[in-house]
C-alpha cells in the first residue's frame, strides 16, 4: 500500500467535512454497494469491467441556497478489467487488472421532498488515489506505467426516506468517469469509469441531533 500517497486526499476529505458544517442542518454516516466498472482503450481492446464494490464514509450540510446540500465523501473503491485478445505480440487474452483506490469526491446535491420521501440528483469532482495494483505479466508489458492519482466527475440520481430523529436512508444510482488514464505504455491506455448502485445511511452529525429535531 503507498501509505504515503494516501495522506494528503484524507486531509483534503476532513478539511471539507468540517470546514462548512452547518451544525443547524448536518448529517455524516455510511455508503456502499456495487460497481459495474467500465473501461476505455486506447487502441480498442476486447475486453470487459470487472464488477467491484466500494464502501465510505461522508458528511452532508446544507448550504445557503434553498434545496441545495454539499456532501464530502471518502471511499474505498475496487476496480478491475478482464481481457480476452491477445495484441502486439503480446499473450494477454484471459489475463487482467484488479485496482484498488482511495476516492474523494465533493458533490452538490439538489433536491426535492414530498413528506418523508425526497428525490435529489448529484454532481461534482472526484479524485482517485491508486492503492494497490495487481496486474498479470503479460499486461504490464503492455502497460508498464500505472498513475497513482487521477481526478474525474461524478453524477447521479437519488432517492432519500427520512426514518424519523435526523435519520435517512438514501438509495443512489450514479455514473463515474476518470479523465485520466489509470494505466499507459508506448502504445495503449486505459481509463476507468463505472455505473454505481449504492445505499446511503445518515445520522445528526453528533452534537447537533436536539437542534435539527
Amino acid at each position: 500500500m503507498r501509505t504515503h500517497r494516501v495522506v494528503w486526499p484524507v486531509a483534503l476529505l476532513v478539511c471539507l467535512a468540517t470546514g462548512g458544517v452547518s451544525a443547524q442542518d448536518a448529517r455524516v454516516g455510511v455508503v456502499s454497494g456495487l460497481v459495474d466498472n467500465v473501461v476505455s482503450w486506447k487502441p480498442a481492446l476486447a475486453s470487459e469491467g470487472w464488477n467491484g464494490w466500494s464502501a465510505g464514509a461522508f458528511v452532508d450540510v446544507a448550504t445557503p441556497l434553498r434545496g441545495v446540500r454539499a456532501v464530502a465523501e471518502g471511499a474505498f473503491v475496487r476496480r478491475g478489467v478482464d481481457v480476452f485478445e491477445d495484441v502486439d505480440g503480446a499473450a494477454v487474452s484471459n489475463s487482467g487488472i484488479r485496482s484498488d483506490y482511495l476516492r474523494v469526491s465533493v458533490l452538490g446535491r439538489i433536491g426535492i421532498e414530498w413528506r418523508s420521501v425526497g428525490l435529489n440528483a448529484m454532481a461534482g469532482p472526484m479524485v482517485e488515489q491508486l492503492l494497490d495494483s495487481k496486474m498479470d505479466a503479460g499486461l504490464r508489458s503492455l502497460l508498464d506505467q500505472e498513475s497513482p492519482t487521477v481526478i474525474g466527475a461524478v453524477m447521479g440520481v437519488g432517492a432519500t426516506l427520512d426514518v424519523g430523529g435526523g435519520r435517512s436512508v438514501s438509495a443512489e444510482a450514479r455514473r463515474t468517469e476518470t479523465l485520466q488514464s489509470g494505466y499507459s505504455g508506448s502504445f495503449r491506455s486505459v481509463r476507468y469509469g463505472s455505473t454505481e448502485y449504492l445505499v446511503r445511511i445518515g445520522v445528526p452529525l453528533p452534537g447537533t441531533a436536539s437542534r435539527n429535531q
